[in-house]
């Protein structure tokens, strides 16, 4: 090991705010928390001013060295220019590790580690799709060729095991928690709630649903959509809040609500990030994908609101949630399921909602302690080192 203090570079192909991206901070601040010295290295090909959103500002803020490389890892002699810069990184660093995020940089920091001995470890969202015929499975293998693999979820490490015969010993389950501070209901005020029923124009007499995703493909709202055209004896209203990247998202749909006959029914909000004021706002949140997903901070952070959740048993996003103990539990991609999930949950009595809600917060606070993950990360860090080291 060249420092007893860790450096780690952090390695990250492309800059917002979403859960790799809160990953990245939540490792970064673990290893500064733990005496090491932690610098993020995005390849995303970005040049200018910083962006005044999402992880970089979140990193300035922290106080963490964020570094852009004007070059993304886009074909061979792309990366290859990437992995020199990286390599010579890590001499003038003297990091001891590089952590790649995505397949697109794994390759960059696999070839800068060989080069230059630093530790090589990667974080697997997957399962990746692996094409058709298996033709992409060589690609995404390198995500599980670290020193060590990390994933957020007993999900994707049996995925990982299964599907690339990584051992076990190498594979560290390491999720991240939340600002639990920051998603607190006792701390948003009356008036602040008020001003946001004002703003989404919310109706008294009707039971709120809040669908917080970005307006991307397989995030889930079009199987909301359809739950609620099998709800429309109800007088109900689902807030779709989320990041609309293309400005077209948002008009296919409600297109698709029209269709439907769902539209008196949901309302759409654009929005960078869902604050905690939106969880406040909601008798129920609803997170559906129907793409598998690795895990899920929007669980975390509806729980720490302490709000009834309704997720999907779609990879590991269920994992926060015991099923009518903490939360409530669908069928994946089934409407139906989905649908009558959520009259579970509306239907509570305040009595069996309060208890429902605090024991998924003492789960949080237990098991998802955003203090003690961190020191989680920090110890993985040093072991992987140690093992490496031979000490």
């Amino acid at each position: 090991m060249k420092n007893s203090s860790p450096i780690v570079l952090q390695l990250v192909s492309r800059i917002g705010s979403g859960e790799a991206e809160k990953d990245v901070l939540e490792f970064a601040l673990a290893v500064k928390e733990a005496g090491g010295t932690p610098i993020v290295v995005a390849a995303s090909g970005e040049s200018g001013e910083m962006k005044a959103y999402g992880l970089p500002l979140d990193l300035k803020r922290q106080g963490i060295e964020y570094i852009r490389l004007p070059v993304k890892p886009n074909g061979f002699f792309a990366r290859m220019r990437i992995a020199s810069i990286l390599a010579d990184l890590i001499e003038e660093r003297h990091a001891d590790i590089i952590h790649a995020y995505s397949r697109e940089t794994a390759k960059c920091a696999r070839k800068a580690a060989e080069e230059t001995g630093a530790l090589f470890i990667t974080s697997f969202y997957g399962p990746y799709d692996d094409g058709r015929f298996g033709l992409k499975k060589k690609y995404n293998a390198v995500m599980a060729s670290g020193d060590i693999v990390i994933t957020p979820s007993e999900y994707i490490k049996n995925a990982v095991s299964a599907f690339y015969g990584v051992s076990d010993d190498k594979i560290k389950i390491l999720p991240t928690g939340i600002d639990e501070t920051k998603f607190d209901l006792s701390k948003i005020s009356m008036n602040r709630m008020m001003f946001q029923a004002a703003q989404w124009h919310i109706p008294d007499d009707a039971p709120i649903i809040v669908y917080p995703a970005p307006f991307i493909e397989g995030k889930g709202q079009m199987l909301m959509l359809s739950a609620l055209e099998k709800m429309k004896d109800m007088p109900l209203r689902c807030i779709f809040t989320g990041a609309d990247a293309s400005g077209k998202a948002v008009e296919k749909l409600f297109k698709a609500a029209q269709t439907l006959h769902v539209e008196h029914m949901v309302q759409f909000v654009a929005s960078p990030v869902c604050s905690e004021t939106d969880y406040a706002m909601a008798d129920v949140i609803v997170y559906a994908p129907e793409r598998t997903e690795a895990f899920s901070h929007t669980v975390l952070e509806a729980q720490s609101m302490t709000r009834p959740v309704v997720v999907t048993d779609n990879g590991g996003i269920s994992q926060p949630v015991q099923d009518g103990v903490t939360g409530f539990v669908a069928k994946a991609g089934n409407a139906e399921s989905l649908a009558e999930t959520i009259k579970k949950a509306l239907s509570l009595n305040a009595k069996a909602r309060t208890e429902m809600t605090l024991r998924a917060k003492e789960s949080l606070d237990g098991i998802y302690n955003r203090k003690k993950l961190r020191e989680n990360i920090a110890a993985a860090y040093l072991s992987a080192l140690k093992d490496k080291s031979g000490e």
